[in-house]
């Protein structure tokens, strides 16, 4: 092997005898083709399936001395994979909407595969109204259009938001206004009830009756039916006071 190509080469020759992979990183040595043709190492899932095709491969090792090279084609398909991803990474842009495919859903939100480049949608950026888990909202398998919102670069993290493709509905809402809700929750200082445009706010148990004495409990339940005035609108922090008490007040 007077000529052997240097380490990391790329070269198409055609596969004599596969070996199957091993349980290890370790490539195998396939025997010669025939009197004076070095080994050559190729390492596959299904072996036959490549006997008589010309594959490319990459040169990891050439020994001149033993007459013998080493090559990898899943090295090679690595490499372009991350490459792949490279280029993928260069090419996405912060505010930009791009469709992907839920891989997989965990307590802190879930990954989405975007075409060989995958990112997070963190939980806090699954929904504007409350849920329980993100299972809630997304489902492994599902298409869904994301919005990105960050790219590190150099860590290889693309950050995506579902919501923000989403009407805020906070957005819209004034102060005076008198709008049907529903009871989410009720809570000791309280109950939250969520509005028809899924912005959910809290009614102060000094705004649920005029009635002194009376526990938040004692005078609504969740899934109760109710109107509601709007009192204060914070958009930024997405808050927004609520009142029954002032309806009837008005009214």
């Amino acid at each position: 092997m007077a000529d052997a190509e240097p380490e990391s080469a790329l070269v198409a020759e055609p596969v004599v005898e596969p070996v199957a992979e091993a349980e290890t990183d370790a490539e195998t040595e396939s025997p010669a083709a025939d009197e004076g043709t070095a080994p050559v190492t190729v390492t596959v899932s299904d072996p036959s399936a490549l006997v008589g095709r010309e594959v490319e491969v990459l040169v990891t090792e050439a020994d001149r001395a033993k007459d013998r090279l080493v090559v990898s084609r899943r090295d090679l398909q690595r490499r372009r994979r991350r490459q792949e991803e490279k280029d993928r990474l260069s090419s996405v842009k912060v505010g930009s909407r791009v469709t992907g495919r839920v891989v997989s859903v965990a307590d802190y939100g879930a990954v989405v595969d975007l075409g060989g480049l995958r990112g997070l949608v963190h939980r806090s950026e699954l929904a504007w109204e409350r849920f329980g888990a993100p299972a809630d909202v997304v489902s492994v398998g599902e298409q869904v259009t994301v919005e990105v919102i960050d790219v590190n670069r150099s860590k290889k993290r693309v950050s995506l938001s579902l919501k923000r493709t989403r009407p805020d509905p906070y957005g819209g809402l004034e102060v005076g206004q008198i709008l049907p809700a529903t009871v989410t929750r009720v809570v000791d200082y309280g109950a939250f009830a969520r509005l028809d445009s899924g912005a959910e706010g809290l009614i102060h148990m000094s705004e649920l009756s005029d009635v002194p004495g009376y526990r938040p409990d004692q005078l609504v339940v969740p899934g109760e039916e109710l109107m509601v005035k709007v009192l204060n609108v914070d958009t930024a922090k997405h808050r927004i006071g609520l009142s029954v008490r002032r309806v009837l007040v008005d009214d």
